[in-house]
């Protein structure tokens, strides 16, 4: 369990939550946080959880976008993001990353910028099930550039958006 509660810069490292085959990890953030990258679920079984509290979580916000700067649900892994409020600015959101697992991201309150100049909000870019669902807050998905679901486009795969709450929003008018 690691608790952020304090201001954290860690450059440009990468923080793993659940890295390990079999893993069980949660973190949560209540503070401000600057970040080079983030994998939440990443080993085969694993499972792996953040909560965000509050807060201003940079997540390689000034990179360019691409492959797993903020993913949840890898290498067959589980990944679980909540986020209560503050926001969440990064270049890239995957919803099961790159080599396949499994997530979910549940939006409460709050506002998620995806701002890299390649940045992405994909669902499912390996096999799996990805879900976000909104019960409130604000999502604004990145300028010029997608927001996939069922990336791959194969049958190993099932995406879900759900809009839950009257207070719920995705801004994709930058697309």
């Amino acid at each position: 369990y690691l608790n952020i509660d304090g201001p954290l810069y860690s450059g440009t490292n990468t923080i793993y939550v659940a890295a390990a085959a079999n893993d069980r990890s949660l973190a949560t953030l209540s503070a401000n946080a600057t970040i080079g990258k983030m994998l939440v679920g990443n080993g085969s079984s694993a499972n792996g959880s953040f909560i965000q509290e509050g807060g201003n979580f940079n997540v390689g916000h000034t990179l360019p976008g691409g492959y797993d700067v903020l993913t949840l649900g890898q290498n067959g892994g589980y990944g679980y993001y909540r986020m209560l409020g503050g926001t969440l600015t990064t270049a890239q959101i995957g919803i099961n990353g790159s080599a396949g697992g499994n997530a979910v991201f549940d939006q409460y309150d709050g506002r998620v910028t995806i701002n890299g100049s390649g940045g992405w909000l994909t669902f499912n870019w390996g096999t799996g099930a990805s879900v976000l669902n909104m019960f409130g807050g604000t999502m604004i998905t990145p300028p010029g550039n997608m927001v996939a679901m069922s990336f791959t486009g194969n049958s190993g795969n099932l995406a879900y958006l759900n809009l839950l709450g009257p207070d719920a929003l995705m801004d994709t008018s930058t697309n």
